[in-house]
């Protein structure tokens, strides 16, 4: 089965080299995004309000929730997906 890759990512030295996107098969995996926005689990019911204004009620994607610390300060929130196509 063929990889293809997407978007390959090489910020220089001393930073990761990825792809933003990796297909297999069927299956896409894509690569964790960082947008400015809720960094504290006291905002967490804010989140997940805004989280099922988005997601479709009839076929909700997985979810996780980690508390752990990004590679840049101002990286409040990092969100990592797998879709099948």
């Amino acid at each position: 089965m063929t990889i293809s890759r997407q978007g390959i990512i090489d910020a220089g030295p001393g930073l990761p080299i990825f792809s933003r996107v990796v297909a297999h098969g069927d299956t896409v995996y894509l690569c964790g995004v960082t947008p400015k926005a809720v960094d504290d689990m006291a905002l967490f019911a804010e989140h997940n309000a805004e989280w099922n204004a988005w997601a479709d009620r009839a076929n909700p994607p997985v979810r996780a929730c980690v508390g752990a610390p990004l590679f840049r300060p101002e990286l409040l929130v990092e969100i990592m997906a797998t879709a099948a196509r």
